[in-house]
């Protein structure tokens, strides 16, 4: 039977990631409000670390970073996705779901 008490670490205090893992309501964080926001591509740095324990990673695209920058635009932000496919076959149908 669980019980709801957080375990203490070992060996001295958590780190920042621990830290935001145990304050992020089961990993979720405000990952929906962040990714729904029309305004930017880009993520608070707290919701940039949780991403990565979905198989997340926020990137900018290095081919655009120099013209954004002259342009005074943020980065054009993407989303690498590290996915297991059996087999390591996907159809196109299974990417749509």
């Amino acid at each position: 039977m669980a019980n709801n008490e957080k375990v203490k670490p070992i060996g001295g205090p958590p780190s920042d990631v621990e830290h935001i893992k145990s304050e992020s309501n089961y990993l979720r964080g405000a990952l929906v409000e962040t990714l729904s926001n029309p305004i930017t591509g880009g993520l608070p740095e707290d919701d940039n670390r949780l991403l990565k324990f979905h198989g997340s990673y926020m990137q900018d695209d290095r081919d655009l970073r120099n013209e954004r920058e002259r342009q005074k635009l943020e980065p054009a932000f993407q989303f690498m996705l590290r996915v297991v496919a059996p087999g390591g076959v996907a159809t196109p149908e299974q990417w749509l779901v």
